[in-house]
């Protein structure tokens, strides 16, 4: 058996750990972590089944998370094209009126110069009511 001389002193150095003081706070932290297990004096190596499954479950993690975001992506490009078309729908609703407004336009403009009748579109026959 080895003689092994341990001096409060000789730690302190070693763990260049300025005082007792500092030394006891030290090792009382140290108490509390070995017994929660948070230091671990040995390590255990995974079996291969162990890591092919945590590898797996890392690997559909990283898929989930991709779909995740690339359904994201798409909610974004929808949302983007549905902005477009209520734009385009806009336009083309003003557009509408902009003619309706034309045609009561032209209607009054005819009836003025022709008095009061119908027209016929596709053969541009006014037909004066009497």
């Amino acid at each position: 058996m080895i003689g092994l001389s341990i001096t409060i002193g000789g730690i302190l150095k070693h763990l260049d750990i300025p005082n007792k003081k500092s030394f006891y706070n030290f090792y009382f932290i140290y108490i509390i972590l070995i017994q929660k297990k948070v230091i671990m004096s040995e390590q255990i190596k995974l079996t291969e089944e162990e890591m092919k499954r945590f590898t797996d479950l890392q690997a559909e993690f990283h898929r989930s998370i991709l779909a995740m975001g690339q359904m994201q992506l798409r909610g974004y490009m929808i949302d983007e094209e549905i902005q477009k078309l209520k734009s385009d729908e806009t336009k083309l609703k003003d557009e509408h009126l902009e003619l309706q407004k034309q045609e009561e336009a032209l209607i009054n403009e005819i009836q003025t110069k022709y008095g009061e009748g119908s027209l016929n579109p596709k053969t541009g026959v006014f037909t004066p009511t009497k």
